[in-house]
């Protein structure tokens, strides 16, 4: 864990999801024993007995030695992604032979599919997606292209997705009602927009209060393709892909406790510098108090508590 100073706790992992995919890989395991499993050899009839007459001595007849194993073409298996694909490698070992879809560092939401990627999954003996509608591209490729033969395995398949939920901007308790002594404020506070340049680094604030615009207030040091509002509205993080980094702003308002009540603090937006770089951040979920950026071309994921 690294602990920074408040308000933010940022602990980093370097794992892989275990408690999900250990069920998965059990589920894969299942799947490659089914398919790959031999016949034992026969064996000689239990009441098998030597002719009458014969000069040789009747004894149990020995049990003909296993024939050696046979190595049969590995499985054909595509997987969406790599981290599917580095889970079914290590499962299936040379009983398997993996081609991935989204390859490392492509975006799941932007990506295209080509001909050879259509025939990969109609010849594949295994195809392995992770659903929730990660991306609609793969899922659809897959429903046309994967033949019926095909055993299709869905990583996701039993968990139960949470949904993003808009929630509430801290002048409230969070069921509607504004805090005692922070009325006015809760009625007057319009807040802070912020605006990332779609071509450059740029990152411009417009004060909704004031209508004040703040041109290319900070610079990220690439275009932010995703900001999100933290889970009190007061932070916002923002996802640069092309730079792998992650920034956290602090808008600046929020409110602080004294008591029986709470007073509004305003203060200017600043860019706080806490390196969160990793391989290709992608995709992010927020949640009521914690905050997870994915890194898809590494395969690790960062959680934020506010």
């Amino acid at each position: 864990m690294i602990v920074l100073a408040q308000p933010f706790r940022v602990i980093a992992h370097r794992s892989h999801l275990f408690s999900t995919l250990v069920v998965f890989a059990a589920l894969l395991a299942t799947v490659l024993l089914t398919a790959c499993g031999a016949e034992e050899p026969a064996l000689p009839p239990a009441d098998a007995s030597v002719p009458a007459g014969s000069d040789t001595a009747a004894a149990p007849a020995a049990p003909a030695p296993p024939a050696d194993p046979v190595m049969s073409e590995p499985l054909s298996v595509v997987a969406s992604n790599p981290l599917l694909a580095d889970l079914v490698q290590n499962v299936g070992g040379e009983l398997v032979q993996v081609e991935v879809l989204v390859e490392a560092g492509v975006d799941a939401h932007t990506w295209q599919s080509t001909p050879r990627d259509s025939a990969s999954i109609s010849q594949a003996d295994i195809v392995v997606s992770n659903g929730t509608g990660l991306s609609s591209a793969v899922e659809k490729l897959i429903a046309n292209a994967a033949s019926a033969e095909a055993v299709q395995v869905v990583a996701s398949e039993g968990l139960e997705p949470r949904e993003l939920v808009e929630l509430p901007f801290p002048g409230g308790d969070g069921h509607g009602h504004a805090m005692e002594h922070g009325d006015e404020h809760g009625a007057e506070l319009a807040g802070r927009l912020l605006i990332g340049d779609g071509e450059t680094g740029a990152l411009s604030v417009i004060d909704l209060e004031t209508g004040h615009v703040h041109q290319d207030e900070f610079d990220l040091g690439s275009r932010a393709g995703r900001i999100y509002p933290t889970g009190s509205g007061r932070f916002a993080i923002a996802v640069s892909s092309d730079a792998n980094a992650v920034n956290i702003i602090d808008g600046g308002l929020y409110l602080e406790e004294h008591g029986d009540h709470f007073d509004l603090i305003e203060r200017d937006v600043s860019l706080l510098g806490i390196d969160l770089t990793g391989d290709r951040p992608v995709h992010m979920y927020v949640g009521d108090e914690w905050a997870t950026v994915y890194y898809d071309g590494s395969g690790d994921f960062l959680l934020i508590n506010e």
